[in-house]
């Protein structure tokens, strides 16, 4: 049994990997704010610490004894640039600097990046862990420069960094409202709909992230995660009208329609202080057609095996999102 210590646990992926750990044996403890929603975390039988990445001072006082450090915490939206930079590597450099401060006697410390890191495929193959890196988003940027963080402290105690896709899945809001269109067995496509991408389930993500974790091959390795295949929106869009007994129906949205309506997203954001998943930058990613990853390297390395194809996922994302009355 490991004392771990999550990040962000009280958010999508934090919540799933904490309640994993538990269910495996392990001593978990939540790093979570005082501001925090906790409904995930009420039946998973972990200890709440308080503090925030982005407190060094505060973060001092509880960074103590940890075996494993899960990083799962991260901003995905933010309505500055900047805010990025300040959460993903700012607020990662804090807890790897503490964590040397305290002498945390640290087995493996876990950070869990982005497929944006990393960035599109630009010659149509899937981009593997040793190719360059060429993020096209801010979000991008900072991932990478938390990665790049991390591994500087590789001299100091073993570290891991997993780029996972899309990832979907029970308690998610992210894609909740791709969900929600789909019931009504409307896709929204761009273009002729052959972009092509690859998605994971949770529970694959979170078994990848703890067999990561364990492994004394996967330290100082950086891995990609996905379900293993690859999809078009034509094919997504297919799949969830199929499960939910709906014609499909694509619907094509002309990139400028999508440009203004980010747009407008973006100045209620300078406005009113939100921040919103459909942002400019965002828009511009789509001109990438390929977000199409490798997992070869964690397949022979780690032994991983997803269960879940997009099918399979979507129909237990689905029946959850029902019983909570989510669509």
């Amino acid at each position: 049994m490991a004392l771990c210590l999550v990040t962000g646990a009280s958010g999508f992926l934090g919540s799933h990997l904490a309640e994993t750990l538990v269910a495996g044996g392990h001593q978990v403890r939540a790093l979570v704010r005082k501001t925090s929603r906790l409904e995930w975390l009420l039946d998973a039988k972990v200890e709440y610490v308080f503090g925030d990445i982005g407190d060094k001072a505060g973060l001092k006082k509880v960074l103590v004894d940890y075996e494993y450090i899960f990083h799962a915490a991260g901003l995905i939206t933010a309505k500055d640039p900047e805010q990025f930079f300040e959460v993903n590597e700012k607020g990662t450099k804090n807890l790897l600097e503490t964590a040397v401060e305290n002498h945390l006697p640290l087995k493996r410390f876990v950070y869990i990046s982005s497929l944006a890191a990393s960035g599109p495929s630009l010659d149509g193959s899937p981009v593997r862990e040793t190719d360059p890196c060429h993020p096209i988003s801010i979000y991008g940027e900072s991932k990478l420069a938390g990665e790049r963080a991390v591994f500087e402290f590789a001299d100091r105690f073993p570290v891991t960094a997993l780029r996972p896709p899309a990832i979907y899945g029970p308690r998610d809001r992210q894609l909740l409202n791709l969900f929600k269109i789909t019931k009504l067995g409307v896709m929204p496509i761009l273009g002729e709909g052959d972009n092509r991408f690859t998605v994971i389930y949770i529970q694959d993500l979170v078994r990848g992230i703890i067999q990561a974790a364990f492994s004394p091959q996967g330290a100082g390795q950086t891995y990609f995660l996905t379900d293993g295949e690859v999809y078009s929106w034509l094919s997504a869009g297919e799949i969830l009208a199929q499960i939910q007994k709906k014609k499909f129906r694509p619907f094509a949205i002309p990139k400028s329609l999508l440009m203004m309506v980010a747009a407008l997203a973006d100045l209620i954001a300078g406005v009113s202080g939100k921040s919103f998943y459909l942002t400019r930058r965002k828009v511009k990613e789509l001109d990438y057609k390929i977000w199409v990853c490798d997992i070869e390297k964690a397949r022979s390395q780690l032994g991983y095996r997803p269960v879940f194809d997009f099918r399979r996922g979507a129909e237990e994302t689905i029946k959850w999102y029902r019983e909570k009355q989510w669509i």
